[in-house]
């Protein structure tokens, strides 16, 4: 059994950490093309929030929908996984989800799945009256 000194494994997560949160930059820079089809927020959720809390949020902003994602550790040893999820406020499903191994994951091609999943799951906003 290898074991990992303190310093390595924080390094490992700060690693971790650090994907992931170029993955959300990356797919909030993907999603905002073209300008004004469907517009996003970068709204950070806390640590313990859950899909609840991200419809909460969405409700409160009178969002259609809402892109929420979490690093989380399923079990023990298990690896870190990156989950993303477009919600659809009003109905509160889940109209998309996918899982990364957050330790292997490449940002770029992540963002570019996520956006991509986006893109083909939400109804553009029509313009607002001047």
């Amino acid at each position: 059994m290898v074991r990992r000194t303190k310093e390595e494994a924080l390094e490992t997560r700060n690693r971790i950490l650090d994907t992931a949160e170029r993955v959300f930059s990356e797919t909030f820079k993907l999603v905002q093309q073209p300008a004004g089809q469907v517009s996003f927020s970068p709204i950070p959720l806390e640590a313990d929030d859950d899909d609840d809390d991200a419809l909460a949020r969405g409700t409160n902003l009178e969002s259609q929908y809402v892109l929420s994602g979490f690093a989380r550790r399923p079990a023990p040893g298990e690896p870190l996984l990156l989950t993303v999820k477009l919600h659809q406020v009003k109905l509160r499903t889940v109209l998309w989800s996918e899982s990364f191994d957050a330790a292997q994951i490449e940002a770029a091609a992540a963002a570019g799945r996520i956006s991509d999943a986006v893109r083909t799951r939400t109804v553009p906003t029509p313009p607002l009256p001047p």
